[in-house]
């Protein structure tokens, strides 16, 4: 049913496209392009289960219609960027392109082999006591170098000027950034899926209280981006638990877009003598749309134009610079490197997204086969863990997983794997081994 829903959608559309280009035919390439994409929609749905299943693959899509690909329309509409429309439009096809030839090579059913995962039990298997802990130690370990993160750099949401003490404390010599954007949320997604099983009413108190206390953290550092994410984790964990449902999503959907536009608000508004009406209602919209949808956009274009005529396609070089940045400081990657190069919009540093990585390395032939591989590798995973045994370890593992692998827009795989996926993977891995360790008893 839904296939054929999907393909009624791809038909329908035709005779509009077809309509749209007679009316405005200077137009056509980017009619073109809608036609292109509603068809990868109508792959990615068909593949990954939509609405009933949230994938990593499917939340990567929606993320790249926001972030890259309605803005290039944009772009290409009002100021000719047709080069940017082929880079959106050809990424997005390959990618569900992708998706759809692992589904057919693995023989995936989302919907169908979604309910036999959640049909088998799930297996509670964090809970001896070499992996208390070593979870303990975990636990501990991130709240200290949370609390140094405060108490060397301050609350950055309180500081007079929030911009300057954010970055300053992302540039700083340390790993404490890391400890809160990345550990103390994976701390909070543990303790939430073991309380899944706990009876005690004080068991699921106190991590209701510590995911709160986890949500103030990631808010006071003043970024935007790691209060979404850690949503996105309790959505996939909840997902992953007890099933998907809209209305969670429209919910923490809401409650994210609320605390944006409040973060938005405040990094403009403090510390100046405007007027918070004007910030509100002159600011806020301009700001969050050009942000939200011209930016990311905007810095391909600028990629585009530096690579190859400034400098030579880096061919793989990106990935190498992306592991210095595991050593605290400033970013000395991939994207520090186009900062430097004043190839970004606006005084901050420029997000890399995926699309402008794999262009810089290996330009518009290989940008398509790269997304496609990508498209490949993000569903493989999610196959991969729903044929796993159900555990509590795999289940906060790829919770995390998710959220990265859909954030591959923004971040491109070099960030991806070494910031967020390598640190999270060890950690778990860990974990993993500790709960399969045996205390020995020795008998007299």
């Amino acid at each position: 049913m839904l296939r054929r829903a999907n393909q009624q959608i791809v038909f329908l559309s035709i005779p509009f496209i077809a309509i749209g280009i007679v009316l405005f035919p200077q137009y056509w390439s980017i009619f073109i392009s809608l036609f292109i994409y509603i068809l990868s929609f109508s792959i990615m749905s068909s593949n990954s289960g939509f609405p009933q299943v949230l994938s990593p693959a499917l939340l990567f899509f929606i993320f790249y219609t926001i972030f890259i690909y309605a803005g290039s329309v944009i772009l290409a509409a009002t100021e000719s960027k047709y080069v940017l429309l082929y880079i959106a439009t050809s990424s997005i096809i390959s990618f569900s392109l992708g998706v759809f030839c692992i589904s057919k090579v693995k023989g995936f059913h989302a919907l169908k082999e979604f309910e036999i995962y959640l049909s088998r039990p799930i297996v509670n298997n964090w809970h001896n006591a070499w992996f208390l802990n070593s979870f303990i130690f975990l636990f501990f370990i991130t709240l200290i170098m949370v609390w140094m993160y405060f108490k060397t750099y301050g609350v950055p949401l309180l500081s007079e000027d929030i911009q300057r003490a954010r970055t300053q404390a992302i540039h700083g010599s340390d790993y404490y950034i890391h400890f809160v954007n990345i550990l103390l949320p994976f701390v909070a997604l543990t303790l939430l899926a073991r309380a899944f099983f706990s009876p005690s009413l004080i068991t699921k108190l106190f991590t209701y209280l510590f995911s709160i206390f986890t949500a103030l953290c990631l808010v006071a550092t003043a970024f935007r981006s790691p209060i979404l994410h850690f949503f996105i984790m309790v959505i996939f964990l909840s997902q992953f638990l007890r099933g998907f449902a809209l209305k969670r999503l429209f919910i923490y959907g809401c409650t994210g877009f609320i605390i944006l536009s409040i973060l938005t608000i405040l990094r403009r508004f403090k510390g100046t003598a405007e007027d918070f009406d004007f910030v509100f209602f002159n600011l806020l919209i301009p700001r969050l749309f050009h942000r939200i949808i011209l930016v990311n956009p905007l810095n391909v274009t600028k990629i585009s134009e530096f690579i190859p005529s400034a400098a030579p396609y880096m061919l793989g070089k990106s990935y190498i610079m992306d592991i210095a940045t595991v050593a605290p400081g400033p970013d000395v990657g991939f994207a520090g490197y186009m900062t430097e190069q004043a190839v970004r919009v606006g005084r901050t540093a420029m997000t890399p997204t995926l699309v402008g990585e794999l262009y810089a390395n290996f330009g518009l032939v290989g940008l398509p086969i790269g997304m496609f591989l990508s498209g490949c590798a993000v569903h493989y995973l999610f196959i991969w863990f729903l044929r796993q045994k159900r555990t509590i370890g795999t289940t906060v593992f790829f919770s995390c997983v998710s959220l990265w692998l859909s954030k591959l827009v923004m971040s491109g795989w070099g960030r991806t794997l070494v910031i967020y996926l390598f640190p999270i993977t060890i950690t778990y891995l860990l974990l993993e081994m500790s709960s399969r360790l045996r205390i020995r008893r020795t008998q007299y």
